[in-house]
C-alpha cells in the first residue's frame, strides 16, 4: 500500500511520457489563470443521493438525501449539514461533535438571483442563527449579512485540471458593517462543479479547498451492473489514451456513463495518475464531473486520500 508519495512541483513543468498511457504534461498545482471575457450563462448544477465528492485537504463528502432543493451531505460520522441547491447560500443546518446549529435565509431583495450565472449579477441576503433554543438575531435585524456577485470570469488550473470558470465573489459582515470573512468560488459549467475555493479572513489564515474528484452516484444501478461499470472505469483508465471516450450503458436502468482520460501525470518512482471527465445520463438527466486517481501498488486506479500542496506529498 502507498503511503506518502512527492509529487511534482508545479513550478518545474516537467514533461513525462508513458507509451502505455501517453504523454504527461506540467505538474499538479497552478494559481488562479487568465482572465476571460465571455462565458454563455451558466446553470446551477443538481445533485443525486449517492454522489461523492473528494477535496485535497482530505475532506470526504456524500450526498445521502435530496429533498424540494436540499441537499442533505454527510462529511463524517460526527459531521453532517443540509444546504441549499444554490451553494452561495449558508448551510440550512449544521450537525457536529459542539451540537446543531440552524440558520434562517432573510432574502433582503427576494427577485434577484446569481443563476444562471452572468458576470455583472449580485445578490445579498441575511442569516439569523440559532442554537439551542435562542436565536441569533431576528428576520429585521439577522446580525449576519452576505453579499454575492459574480465578478468575473477565468480560466484557472487545479488538480482536477483545467477549466474556464466564473469566479463568484462573497463577503460576509456582521451587524455593525464590519467585514468577517471574504469567499472566492471558481465554478466550470463544463462540469457544473466549484473546482476551487478559497476563504479568507481578517484575523485568521486563508483556507483553500480544491476539488480532487467527483463520483456519480450509482444507485440507479444493480449490484452486479455498479461492478461492471467500476471495472470498466479501471479499464479505461489502464489503456486507454488521454483524449479518448469510452461509453458504458445500462439497458435496465437506462444509464449510459461516458469517460475520457485527460491527462496523465507520473509521480514518484513508477506511480502515474491521470485526470478524467465524466458524463453520466440516467433516464435523460445529464450530469458531469471530474477527477484525479492514481494507480496504486496492486494496479488499481484510486483517488488519493489527501494532498498536501505546502510539502509536495500525496497520501491514499
Amino acid at each position: 500500500m502507498i503511503g506518502s508519495i512527492r509529487f511534482i512541483r508545479p513550478v518545474l513543468n516537467i514533461i513525462l511520457c508513458s507509451s502505455l498511457l501517453g504523454c504527461a504534461s506540467s505538474g499538479f498545482y497552478a494559481p488562479p489563470g487568465s482572465e476571460l471575457t465571455q462565458l454563455p450563462p451558466a446553470p446551477l448544477g443538481i445533485a443525486e443521493a449517492g454522489d461523492r465528492t473528494f477535496f485535497a485537504n482530505g475532506r470526504r463528502e456524500r450526498v445521502t438525501a435530496v429533498n424540494d432543493g436540499l441537499i442533505d451531505i454527510r462529511r463524517s460520522s460526527t459531521y453532517q449539514y443540509l444546504r441549499y441547491q444554490d451553494f452561495t447560500l449558508n448551510e440550512k443546518t449544521v450537525k457536529s461533535s459542539n451540537g446543531v446549529t440552524d440558520a434562517e435565509i432573510v432574502d433582503l431583495n427576494p427577485k434577484a438571483s446569481l443563476w444562471p450565472l452572468q458576470a455583472g449579477k449580485r445578490v445579498k441576503f441575511g442569516v439569523v442563527k440559532t442554537r439551542g433554543e435562542e436565536p441569533r438575531g431576528d428576520a429585521a435585524n439577522p446580525g449576519i449579512f452576505w453579499e454575492c456577485s459574480v465578478d468575473g470570469m477565468q480560466t484557472v488550473t487545479v488538480i482536477t485540471g483545467e477549466f474556464d470558470t466564473y469566479r463568484i465573489e462573497c463577503v460576509r459582515k456582521n451587524s455593525r458593517n464590519k467585514i468577517k470573512q471574504y469567499v472566492t468560488r471558481f465554478y466550470a459549467p463544463a462540469i457544473q462543479q466549484v473546482v476551487l475555493r478559497i476563504d479568507r479572513y481578517p484575523y485568521k489564515p486563508t483556507k483553500r479547498v480544491e476539488l480532487v474528484a467527483f463520483q456519480p452516484a450509482l444507485t440507479l444501478l444493480s449490484r452486479a451492473s455498479a461492478r461492471r461499470y467500476k471495472q470498466h472505469f479501471q479499464n479505461t483508465l489502464e489503456t486507454v489514451a488521454s483524449g479518448t471516450t469510452t461509453s458504458w450503458w445500462s439497458r435496465r436502468s437506462d444509464t449510459r456513463i461516458q469517460t475520457t482520460p485527460t491527462n496523465t501525470r507520473k509521480l514518484g518512482s513508477d506511480l502515474y495518475c491521470r485526470n478524467y471527465l465524466v458524463k453520466v445520463n440516467s433516464k435523460g438527466s445529464p450530469r458531469s464531473g471530474a477527477g484525479l486517481v492514481c494507480r496504486d501498488d496492486k494496479g488499481q486506479w484510486r483517488v488519493p486520500r489527501k494532498i498536501d500542496t505546502d510539502k509536495g506529498e500525496l497520501t491514499f
